[in-house]
């Protein structure tokens, strides 16, 4: 990336290896950048270099957040106007430029080196002379250029059904009975279309834990049209990148493009969903980026109480596992065992296919139902209501720290409650810089160095979470800190203040989603897979029905200090 502030500049090259591969991969950088310095720039890389910086604009362009930045940021330095020349010099700017920038800021003389690595891992080289020599000597041979990427044809055309239209989503069918939602959006510059399933972890046991996450990041590596490289490569051709996630109870593929390129993005992402090869080279790659996830997640001190405190509350259930798995069942999950479940979670699913945009609902729906036509609806998964423990429990971790990370788990709503609203504007009281937590618990009692409170609400269980960060010598003190606060919550009712603050907040918070295309497209997704499509337009209307009584009667019915479980990551006092 390049960092071009007013007076002087600087290009970064940064890369992550394994502790044994970071010579070959400076020799390697450094080859590229000679090549890029002896004119080795192609016209095909340019054009993806294009795509890719013109989409970024508009992914900036797209949210208002993103356009006052860009207006201040640009006026500071003369006009904001002068933002809009240089992003069209730019685009404009071809091979011949390329190289001459190259050659003049790209030079080995001018190049600074920081290698961050494992203690007991050899070193670049001892002095500036020692790792010159290394980089001049040769790197790894590039890759040969990847075809021109042609957009293959649907196998015939197809007519979507439309059933109905909720708040301005378009509701069809594929032949197959396969939900599609088109939401258009007059005006957007990007469109985004996604495939979403209800699923992940609620479909797995303990033995193949991670298994969904595994087989959503192994589907990037190739399909039997592309290899990886060809889907990244086509991907930024066409401006955009493909992304996998797995939740609790979900998984999606999504795609955001230039909203003249959705033809191509749907071919791309109906190839990567419904084609992947699951190469034994990818699956390993991906197994490696999983365990070394593992232990990322153990060392945080946000994640692993709280990963901690599911355990306790739901240690046989879904809710209470891991999207990534244990190093134990991913060490067990095969290619074989991939293809198996992509036929049984992915391609029969229930799912939605959606777009968000700038586009013909019945044109966009004809696409999408012919591209994904071997697509097949099935049953929503079952998920067991979970038993919520009867008396208090915890789970702890030691770590050689000198802070201490505690979470605290109450029983909460459902999704298919409606005191999830009254628990989600308790949140907003006890949450945020003046909240009722973070003032006496921060400001007032010095307790915390962060805290904050937050429900989560699944299909069949759910959850009210306060965290707090902590001296080692401090956490008795600040766990009765955060009980009382709870107990208040319980006793008093908030004050109408303090909850017309939190729903302004929370509508305010709404309303700025509904400015990004992807945004837009989880939330429509989601309500149709877990709930109605009428619960969007309808979320100011429920948060305008929570009274100061239904709060302090939400906070009595969960609330009880003997039934909380909780997670904690303990310090070491200094």
């Amino acid at each position: 990336y390049n960092y071009t502030p007013t007076e002087i500049g600087v290009f970064v090259v940064h890369a992550a290896a394994r502790p044994e591969r970071p010579a070959a991969a400076a020799r390697t950088i450094h080859d590229q950048l000679r090549r890029v310095r002896e004119g080795g720039i192609t016209a095909d890389e340019i054009d993806r270099a294009r795509s890719l910086v013109e989409a970024q604009w508009l992914r900036r362009m797209e949210a208002a957040d993103g356009q006052a930045n860009f207006l201040g940021a640009w006026e500071l330095t003369g006009r904001w106007e002068d933002g809009v020349d240089y992003q069209q010099a730019v685009l404009r700017a071809d091979a011949a430029k390329l190289t001459a920038v190259a050659k003049k800021y790209l030079d080995l003389d001018a190049m600074a080196i920081v290698a961050y690595r494992p203690r007991g891992t050899a070193a670049l080289g001892e002095h500036a002379a020692a790792v010159r020599e290394l980089l001049e000597r040769p790197g790894i041979a590039p890759l040969e250029p990847s075809p021109p990427p042609t957009l293959v044809p649907a196998a015939a055309p197809a007519r979507a059904t439309l059933e109905r239209t909720v708040d301005g989503v378009h509701v069809f069918r594929t032949s197959n009975g396969v939900p599609i939602l088109v939401r258009p959006r007059p005006g957007a510059t990007l469109a985004h279309v996604g495939y979403f399933v209800a699923g992940g972890v609620i479909q797995e046991s303990e033995s193949d834990g991670g298994i969904s996450t595994l087989m959503a990041r192994t589907m990037l590596r190739g399909t039997f049209r592309r290899t990886a490289t060809q889907l990244a490569e086509d991907a930024e051709r066409l401006g955009g990148v493909p992304g996998a996630s797995v939740g609790t109870e979900s998984m999606q593929w999504t795609m955001g493009v230039p909203a003249s390129r959705l033809d191509g993005a749907c071919e791309l992402l109906a190839d990567l969903v419904l084609n992947p090869t699951f190469p034994a080279d990818g699956l390993e790659a991906e197994r490696a980026i999983a365990i070394a996830a593992l232990a990322s997640l153990r060392d945080d001190m946000y994640r692993q109480p709280m990963r901690l405190a599911a355990e306790v509350a739901w240690p046989e259930h879904p809710y209470g596992r891991s999207t990534i798995g244990t190093e134990r069942s991913l060490a067990s999950i095969d290619e074989t065992m991939l293809r198996a479940w992509h036929t049984r979670t992915v391609r029969s699913a229930h799912s939605v296919l959606a777009v968000v945009g700038d586009v013909d609902p019945q044109t966009t729906a004809d696409l999408i139902a012919a591209r994904f036509g071997e697509l097949h609806p099935a049953p929503r998964p079952a998920i067991a209501r979970p038993a919520w423990p009867t008396a208090a429990g915890s789970k702890v971790d030691q770590r050689d720290k000198a802070q201490t990370a505690l979470t605290i788990f109450f029983p909460g709503p459902d999704r298919a409650d409606p005191a999830r609203f009254d628990a989600e504007m308790l949140s907003g009281v006890a949450s945020g810089l003046g909240g009722r937590f973070f003032e006496e618990l921060r400001d007032r009692q010095s307790l915390a160095y962060t805290v904050m409170a937050r429900p989560y609400a699944r299909a069949v269980g759910g959850t009210f979470a306060a965290y707090i960060a902590t001296s080692p010598g401090k956490e008795d003190t600040a766990r009765d800190g955060l009980l009382a606060e709870f107990a208040k919550l319980c006793r008093e009712e908030v004050t109408p203040l303090e909850l017309e603050r939190a729903r302004q907040y929370a509508i305010g918070a709404w309303q700025i989603r509904q400015t990004a295309g992807i945004d837009v497209l989880g939330d429509v997704a989601d309500a149709f897979l877990w709930g109605a499509l009428e619960d969007l337009a309808r979320y100011p209307e429920d948060l305008a029905g929570v009274t100061t009584a239904s709060m302090r009667a939400m906070a009595q019915r969960w609330f009880d200090p003997e039934r909380r479980v909780e997670g904690i990551v303990r310090g070491v006092a200094s």
